[in-house]
């Protein structure tokens, strides 16, 4: 890649935009970070919708507290930070407040519950994926975004009485 040179007009000189770095992004002008936080709103999104009772009320993976969507959080056996498993829905259940942020996921409880839900083998199962995926590409991520959206949509229809 060839150097961008502009004139600066104080010194009467080139400077190179691309040390400066005043362009550098995705070569799609997308970044990655704002690709993440829609991915992470539209699946938390999805995985509380799918919690979600005819009743109008999400039970806590963890503690069983009978709560409302907007009281609810996505949480995670294994952290967000571990990008193989941060998606996976297997590896994800809606949450209270207190369980989710204050009592940091309540682990010994939440692996108990996979445990039933999904049978013995599933830490084990979400454990290599976590080693084995540790990087996300901008693609996935827009897969992500483009699978989940148009469920998350129906859902709201769905379960919250929402229209489009």
């Amino acid at each position: 890649m060839g150097y961008l040179y502009w004139k600066n007009k104080k010194e009467n000189r080139p400077v190179n935009l691309v040390k400066k770095r005043w362009f550098m992004k995705h070569p799609l002008g997308i970044k990655t970070t704002s690709l993440i936080k829609k991915a992470d709103v539209v699946f938390s999104k999805f995985i509380r919708l799918t919690a979600l009772s005819i009743s109008g009320y999400i039970r806590c993976f963890t503690c069983g507290a009978f709560i409302s969507y907007r009281e609810s959080d996505n949480g995670h056996y294994i952290g967000r930070e571990h990008m193989g498993t941060r998606y996976c829905e297997q590896n994800c259940a809606a949450q209270c407040h207190s369980c989710n942020r204050f009592a940091e996921g309540r682990k010994s409880d939440f692996a108990i519950n996979l445990q039933k839900k999904y049978g013995p083998e599933i830490l084990n199962k979400l454990e290599v994926i976590k080693e084995r995926d540790r990087f996300i590409t901008t693609s996935r991520l827009q897969e992500i975004i483009a699978y989940y959206k148009p469920l998350v949509k129906e859902l709201e229809i769905k379960k919250l009485g929402r229209k489009l």
